[in-house]
């Protein structure tokens, strides 16, 4: 068993997906403050409500419920107030946070805000199972206060690749391999058709029993998944602190929902069993919302001599982010951290004229 989670750790830590952009003037968003002009070439522009909401920014999508509030423009009589609609929007590291959180006090976004609500611009269609689905327009605001539009991309919206996913299905149902694994990765990933996890495993099975070797390590990454769970639940703590990384963040290749009820549960039993990695996750997620508790994470895993949470703590010393504000304690943490090699904590002595460690090689 315990063969198969090392495995799984070794996949894990390849590809973490954060929200993260190098500019503000980079940062997507979903809803709009006002109507272009010209409008752009949309079917659906309405004000809305998110629930449900799934950003999953290793498949470059994220989806969500939109409850229609107010119909501003509408060409499809589907769309009316009070109507519930599947809605597929593109997503990068640079967003749009489909949370709708606030910007933090470093520039920075969080992933686990409240649901948000505004006006979205967006095509309609549907998925290989008839479903309607919205796909949105999103959008960059510029420093002028022009913005600069993307439209969207999602398939079920694009005919020419809705077709070509619906001879996939067919191919599929007539026993091809591989338009058998596509379509397991169609499942899986909720592309063109609702996510559904059975299915995709159901596909993938039927894939790998003709020999499609992607359609093998599908079923072999589920395999370790429940190795991993297995684990969790045993009590684990290394187990817990994967899995609740998982859900925070939905890590490349893994299916596991972003779903931050379950993040909190898995880094909470890890992180009271004195893992201090899981200590700096939480720390991280609750760093937009209730600066408090983060500061408690935070605290806890600086003291267990994490890097990370020194660093995080002696910026919330030097920002006075739910402490007095002391310098003299962000450069006591700040050192600390600088001496595990933890690069943005030399940077920030560096900048506040304090001797920093020498840069790691």
């Amino acid at each position: 068993m315990r063969h198969l989670i090392v495995l799984a750790f070794c996949f894990l830590m390849a590809s973490p997906q954060a929200y993260a952009c190098i500019s503000l003037w980079d940062q997507d968003f979903l809803f709009f403050d006002s109507i272009p002009e010209p409008p752009p070439d949309a079917d659906v522009i309405a004000k809305i409500s998110l629930s449900g909401v799934n950003d999953e920014v290793t498949y470059m999508r994220g989806t969500a419920t939109a409850n229609v509030m107010q119909v501003i423009k509408t060409s499809d009589p589907r769309v009316r107030q009070g109507s519930k609609i599947a809605l597929k929007v593109f997503v990068t590291s640079c967003g749009p946070d489909l949370r709708n959180s606030s910007e933090g006090d470093d520039g920075e976004r969080g992933v686990f805000a409240k649901y948000g609500e505004g006006i979205i611009i967006a095509k309609a269609g549907t998925d290989l199972e008839d479903r309607f689905v919205l796909c949105a327009y999103t959008h960059k605001r510029r420093g002028d206060g022009r913005i600069s539009l993307s439209p969207p991309s999602a398939g079920e919206c694009l005919p020419d690749e809705l077709e070509a996913a619906k001879r996939v299905k067919l191919v599929a149902e007539q026993g091809d391999a591989k338009a058998q694994s596509d379509l397991g990765a169609m499942y899986e990933e909720g592309r063109f058709i609702a996510r559904n996890k059975a299915k995709a495993a159901q596909w993938y099975g039927l894939a790998a029993e003709q020999g499609d070797q992607f359609a093998k390590n599908k079923l072999e990454i589920l395999e370790i998944m429940k190795s991993l769970i297995a684990e969790a639940e045993s009590g684990d703590a290394e187990a817990q602190y994967k899995l609740g990384e998982m859900h925070q963040w939905q890590w490349q290749g893994w299916p596991a929902d972003t779903n931050r009820a379950e993040a909190v549960k898995w880094l909470k039993l890890a992180a009271e069993q004195g893992y201090a990695k899981a200590m700096h996750a939480l720390g991280e997620m609750y760093k937009f919302d209730d600066k408090v508790e983060a500061e408690k994470w935070f605290r806890q895993g600086a003291e267990l001599g994490d890097a990370e949470s020194q660093y995080r703590l002696g910026r919330m010393y030097e920002l006075g982010q739910s402490v007095k504000q002391s310098y003299a304690e962000a450069v006591k943490w700040y050192r600390l951290a600088a001496d595990f090699g933890h690069e943005g904590a030399r940077i920030a002595l560096e900048k506040m004229g304090k001797q920093a460690p020498p840069a790691t090689q």
